[in-house]
């Protein structure tokens, strides 16, 4: 978790705590959930006319974040 950026170790007071990693995936739904209100409707009507599922994904960088 460390190398990844999740929990940095405070060595001076032996502890872990949180990182950047952890920050950036806790905001990522702050992030989604407008979309995924303004998109909900919409895209159960799709499903509706095509008669198939469908998601909602967000490219973030190299990686897709899923929505709905």
């Amino acid at each position: 978790l460390a190398t990844t950026g999740f929990v940095v170790h405070l060595v001076d007071e032996r502890r872990w705590c949180l990182g950047v990693a952890a920050y950036e995936l806790g905001t990522g739904y702050v992030r989604q959930a407008p979309l995924a209100r303004v998109a909900r409707v919409p895209l159960a009507r799709l499903v509706d006319r095509v008669r198939q599922s469908a998601h909602l994904f967000v490219l973030h960088g190299r990686e897709v974040i899923y929505v709905i």
